[in-house]
């Protein structure tokens, strides 16, 4: 959805006719237009939430307890603040496939290969 340019009819059930070629109804491409919006556009805090520190690349994020409110002087600097939502990708995920038929030894090579095609924008 990324790659489109197309303006709503209203149908919700129309097609969408487009270069690239978009796989799905009227439906669809709101969403993902909506999807990419909102992940691009939600900001918290800097410090408010931390990122798993075993899995960087899971997606929810965790509260900070001893975290409290910033002040003004704080929320006022661009440089508080961060992306809440991951980065969405150039495929459209928030992380890479690895289809179910690629072996466990495998998976490691083949999201590295997906990485460097595709790589992680970090949000913290």
């Amino acid at each position: 959805s990324r790659l489109i340019k197309k303006t709503f009819t209203g149908d919700l059930e129309a097609k969408i006719e487009s270069y690239p070629e978009f796989p799905g109804s009227e439906k669809h491409y709101l969403k993902a237009q909506i999807v990419r919006i909102t992940f691009a556009n939600v900001i918290i805090p800097d410090g408010m939430r931390q990122q798993d520190e075993e899995d960087e690349k899971k997606e929810e994020l965790q509260f900070v307890e001893d975290s409290k409110y910033p002040d003004w002087e704080t929320v006022s600097n661009k440089e508080n603040w961060v992306h809440y939502h991951p980065n969405v990708l150039q495929a459209g995920r928030v992380r890479h496939y690895i289809p179910p038929e690629v072996t466990e030894e495998e998976v490691e090579e083949k999201e590295a290969e997906l990485t460097e095609k595709d790589p992680y924008v970090p949000r913290l």
